[in-house]
C-alpha cells in the first residue's frame, strides 16, 4: 500500500498579516497595514513518509478548484491515497476516471491538529508576517522562494510532518 498523502489549502492575500514582536514594555510597535483584500489559495499535498510535496497556486476554494489540483496530482502520482479534511470543497462529485487513480479519505470532523499539511504551512507563512504587498502576484514569489529554497526540501517536510502515528 502506498503512503498517504496529507492536502489542504492555504489562502493569502494583500492585507498584511500581524506577528508578534518584541517590545518594550507599554510601547506598540509601529506597522504599515494595507486594508484592500486580493486573494489567492495554495493548495499542497505533502506526503511525510517521504518527504515529497505537491503544489499548486489556484483562484478559490472550489469544488472545481479541487477537481483541477487532484488531476494536475495524478499525472505525476497515480494511484496514490490523499488525506483531506472535510471542507465542503472536498466533497464534490468527482469525475469516475478520476476517482479510480487517486483514493480520497477524510479527517475527523474539526481536526485540523491530524493534519500535517497545518505544520507546512506555518513555515509558509512566515516571510508574509509584518510585510505589506499590493499584488497578489509578490506574494506568489515569496512562497515560490519559501517552497524552493526552504520547504519543498525531503529532510524539512519529513521533520515537519513525519509524526510518529503517520510513519
Amino acid at each position: 500500500m502506498h503512503q498517504p498523502w496529507f492536502m489542504d489549502e492555504m489562502r493569502f492575500g494583500t492585507r498584511t498579516v500581524i506577528g508578534r514582536r518584541w517590545t518594550s514594555k507599554g510601547h506598540r510597535p509601529d506597522c504599515l497595514m494595507k486594508y484592500g483584500y486580493k486573494y489567492q489559495y495554495l493548495y499542497q499535498a505533502t506526503q511525510p513518509s517521504s518527504g515529497r510535496t505537491f503544489e499548486c497556486f489556484l483562484p478559490n476554494m472550489s469544488g472545481e478548484c479541487f477537481r483541477l489540483f487532484l488531476e494536475a496530482f495524478i499525472k505525476e502520482h497515480p494511484g496514490q491515497m490523499m488525506v483531506v479534511d472535510n471542507a465542503g470543497s472536498h466533497h464534490v462529485n468527482l469525475p469516475q476516471p478520476l476517482v479510480q487513480k487517486v483514493s480520497v479519505e477524510y479527517l475527523p470532523a474539526y481536526s485540523p491538529d491530524y493534519n500535517p499539511q497545518e505544520r507546512m504551512f506555518q513555515e509558509i507563512k512566515k516571510p508574509l508576517k509584518g510585510e505589506v504587498f499590493y499584488e497578489v502576484a509578490a506574494i506568489e514569489k515569496v512562497i515560490e522562494h519559501m517552497l524552493k529554497e526552504k520547504v519543498s526540501r525531503a529532510e524539512t517536510v519529513k521533520k515537519l510532518t513525519a509524526w510518529h502515528w503517520i510513519v
